[in-house]
């Protein structure tokens, strides 16, 4: 008990709202014991019953409906998957929607977006430095060979105009 020492209600007379003190007290005059009195409070609600499915006809109504039925005209039944002939191409599935992604594309950070920059530029100062495919300044200066003429029609292969490199 937090705070209030035992025995509490059974040492102070003056007080009355303990309901155990007070049916103690009846029982001693001769009195029958109290029934304990229902908490109030929030009631537990039941558990619905899954509903009983009562409109499906009886027996006999069933059998009554099915010879009403005979006597109509049959609806005609919903043709299937046509199946493809040998031999002919299957014809495509153009346009409409093709199963790609239907989600937007998120849009990138300006941080992201930067990154990916200096990582592009980065890759091209090193091409230019390494000078492999299209890579590299080429140098057209005397010492090489300068610019090269174009071959007349006719002329066989090799470079026209080399000059021996100055040193």
């Amino acid at each position: 008990m937090g705070g209030r020492p035992q025995g509490f209600w059974f040492r102070r007379e003056n007080v009355f709202s303990s309901q155990k003190y007070n049916q103690k007290k009846k029982k001693e005059e001769g009195g029958k014991e109290e029934k304990k009195k229902k908490k109030r409070g929030k009631k537990k609600k039941k558990q619905k019953k899954a509903p009983q499915n009562k409109t499906r006809p009886t027996k006999k109504e069933r059998k009554k409906m099915v010879e009403e039925e005979k006597g109509k005209e049959k609806k005609k039944k919903r043709k299937g998957r046509k199946k493809k002939e040998k031999g002919k191409k299957k014809k495509s599935k153009k346009g409409g929607h093709r199963g790609g992604p239907t989600k937007r594309k998120k849009k990138k950070t300006k941080k992201q977006k930067d990154k990916e920059k200096k990582k592009k530029k980065k890759k091209q100062k090193k091409k230019k430095r390494k000078g492999g495919k299209r890579g590299g300044k080429k140098k057209r200066g005397k010492r090489r060979g300068g610019r090269k003429e174009k071959k007349k029609k006719g002329e066989g292969g090799g470079e026209k105009g080399w000059v021996k490199p100055v040193n």
